[in-house]
């Protein structure tokens, strides 16, 4: 099977994939709706066992209906990834986040929680909770659970982002060590596909942002 050097490590491409991967290929792109398949999961392509688990993963967390609506896991991912300093996932999840109609203003505004920013009280507590938990995990307290409970958060909704937290986390962690480059989509600045911009918004048009 031919691979393709790019980044840290070769990657294999689309027209080079056979097989199991060739399989998983053509069911991230349908999934994501994007037309190739973005580098961060055919950076894994050389272990198509780790591809699909770490596929599978971001599926049941950010694709698939759950308790927290799409756009307030954008946002939690977008907190990781600039507390981790990840270009490539800061700009993807952004990205995804324009799919809901936010402007840029909106998600710096949102995502760094400036005081301006027209978020809901419950959403701002969570996003400190992800960002916490993503530089200073060893200190998280009971209270600072019991005061997303007191906001509205199930603890189903609080495991969610916890779990959310702890994939980005990793993720950041993968893409930067093995140097893996944004998308040429996202180099210049490319709205989402109309697929998941549809898919996108069927799934979370609620998410943290208040309606007045």
């Amino acid at each position: 099977m031919g691979v393709r050097t790019v980044a840290r490590i070769a990657m294999v491409s689309e027209r080079e994939a056979r097989g199991h991967l060739r399989d998983l290929y053509a069911e991230i792109k349908a999934g994501m709706g994007t037309p190739n398949v973005p580098t961060v999961f055919r950076v894994m392509s050389q272990s198509p066992e780790l591809l699909e688990a770490n596929w599978r993963l971001y599926q049941t967390m950010m694709l698939a209906d759950s308790q927290l609506p799409r756009a307030t896991k954008e946002m939690i991912a977008v907190v990781v990834s600039k507390a981790n300093s990840c270009n490539y996932c800061v700009t993807a999840h952004s990205i995804f986040l324009k799919g809901l109609g936010h402007s840029n203003q909106q998600i710096k505004d949102c995502t760094e929680r400036i005081e301006a920013a027209d978020l809901a009280p419950s959403i701002r507590a969570l996003l400190d909770f992800a960002e916490k938990v993503t530089l200073d995990a060893g200190h998280i307290q009971d209270e600072d659970v019991q005061v997303l409970t007191a906001l509205g958060f199930s603890e189903g909704q609080v495991l969610e982002a916890a779990s959310i937290v702890g994939f980005f986390n990793g993720i950041n962690r993968l893409v930067t060590a093995l140097n893996v480059e944004p998308d040429l989509m996202m180099k210049v600045g490319v709205r989402l596909p109309p697929p998941l911009v549809r898919r996108v918004v069927k799934t979370s048009n609620r998410g943290g942002i208040k309606s007045g």
